[in-house]
């Protein structure tokens, strides 16, 4: 109880009021594709190794990532999968949607430790930093352990971003500390989950290593994990069209998805995306430049160049929904260093909300009510007649556009304060969020998406066909 004290600066009552949201999350919400991954993992429990991703192309379709991932969820499923508890039994050709309640539970389980265990790990992170002004270190473990993004990405999307994001935060730690070869062992691990770690990986490489052969031998032992997997599946012709068609994918970017690109448009999009990539040099010429005059100098520009590298990254590419937990803590990192908290933390919900907006509108039927369809109560609920988008009025590409700046301005907000407290340090507040604050944040925030959708659920038939006429036509449909 100490130790959750030390981490958490919230009373009983407010710990357990956020308890009870993350479990209404975690037992109504999740989206399909935690099920596809954790399924395709029983292909090791099988023996299928060699053939891992012929095997599943020709059972469920195909797998996306290199095998780490695969690898973990494996290593999960070995009580269920040797005591029969999966649904394997009833797999058949590409109908992959088969999970048990307690299958689904047990992967649900799984996202909730690395949470904590991340939760842990953005305490012992912040405990190296050296700040310029006192700041309670709980607060910074609180606040991520309580935002709305990090509990729509782990227990609503049921999202396995989460366990990259442990172990990017794993190698930030022992970065802090000079660990180099751990620092390079936990973020070849997470590079080889989900290739954005790399993002990160480049700076923080420039901020400690001057030397140009000595940069090529850490970015080539850091991509150690993504080179053995890719050389263990190369033979497969299928493993090559999975992993490098995702990740052309997701570099094509964020171009809207209702029009017809013309060639100004499309030369537009690719300035603009070109001028991000600058950015992202620029800032890593700079860095690699840069003399720094302390330790939380460093520790400063640490923190604050992997979320200035993270929110290029979601300008530059087709980001998932999922992915808002890979910023977040960085995000709650900067409030070690700003002295307007609360204004980020006010903020934040607003972010929610657009994000919110966003998400629903762009990802129908699948980031929406439609993520209870697949959750741990999904046998007992009824069917859904009308979505989430369905309830917001007026033209939906404004609203998509607009909830997509908002959201994009939300991500650069923490370098936004920084710079103008510096600009003004004289006239500059420290203001905190205060406990309510924190806890009125993760409610309304997590509200935004689960009350319309059990609106949507729980909606009489007849009102659900004035809202939409085609709502029974749309569902056979679905």
């Amino acid at each position: 109880m100490n130790f959750y004290k030390k981490i958490i600066s919230l009373s009983a009552i407010q710990s357990f009021v956020c308890l009870v949201t993350i479990v209404i999350c975690f037992l109504f919400f999740l989206q399909a594709d935690l099920i596809h991954t954790a399924t395709s993992s029983y292909a090791y429990l099988q023996g299928h190794i060699f053939d891992f991703y012929e095997y599943n192309k020709m059972l469920l379709g195909g797998n996306d990532y290199l095998p780490t991932l695969y690898v973990i969820f494996s290593l999960w499923n070995m009580p269920i999968h040797f005591l029969d508890l999966t649904s394997l039994q009833t797999l058949n050709n590409f109908q992959w949607d088969l999970a048990t309640p307690f299958e689904i539970a047990w992967w649900k389980t799984l996202l909730a430790l690395f949470y904590i265990g991340t939760v842990v790990l953005i305490h012992k992170i912040a405990s190296l930093i050296q700040t310029p002004h006192k700041t309670d270190l709980s607060l910074v473990s609180t606040l991520f352990a309580t935002s709305p993004f990090v509990i729509f990405s782990v227990f609503i999307f049921s999202g396995y971003d989460v366990i990259s994001v442990f172990f990017t935060l794993l190698g930030f730690y022992y970065y802090l500390k000079k660990d180099i070869k751990r620092f390079i062992f936990f973020f070849a691990i997470a590079i080889s989950c989900k290739y954005f770690a790399a993002i990160l990986f480049f700076p923080l490489i420039l901020m400690i290593e001057k030397r140009p052969l000595h940069i090529a031998k850490l970015l080539a032992l850091g991509s150690l994990a993504v080179v053995l997997g890719l050389c263990f599946y190369w033979k497969s012709e299928i493993f090559r069209e999975e992993i490098f068609n995702l990740m052309l994918y997701k570099i094509k970017g964020n171009a809207p998805r209702d029009i017809t690109l013309n060639n100004q448009l499309s030369l537009a999009i690719s300035l603009i995306r070109f001028s991000f990539a600058s950015l992202y040099i620029a800032a890593c010429i700079h860095i690699f430049f840069k003399k720094f005059k302390s330790k939380t100098e460093w520790q400063k520009y640490a923190v604050f160049m992997s979320l200035f590298s993270y929110a290029l990254m979601f300008l530059l590419v087709k980001w998932h929904p999922q992915w808002s937990i890979i910023i977040m803590p960085f995000i709650s990192l900067s409030y070690l260093f700003i002295k307007n908290k609360r204004l980020l933390s006010i903020f934040e919900i607003i972010a929610m909300f657009s994000f919110v907006c966003a998400v629903v509108i762009i990802s129908k039927f699948n980031v929406d009510v439609s993520m209870i369809t697949h959750s741990v109560l999904k046998n007992i609920l009824p069917k859904v007649l009308i979505i989430n988008a369905d309830l917001i009025p007026g033209i939906e590409s404004i609203w998509k556009y607009v909830s997509v700046l908002i959201f994009d301005f939300y991500l650069f907000l923490p370098l936004l304060i920084l710079f103008s407290e510096s600009r003004n340090a004289s006239k500059a507040k420290t203001t905190s969020p205060s406990q309510a604050l924190i806890v009125s944040r993760l409610i309304l925030g997590v509200s935004f998406l689960v009350i319309p959708s059990f609106i949507c659920l729980f909606m009489p038939e007849n009102w659900a066909l004035y809202i939409n006429p085609d709502a029974l036509m749309r569902l056979n449909n679905h």
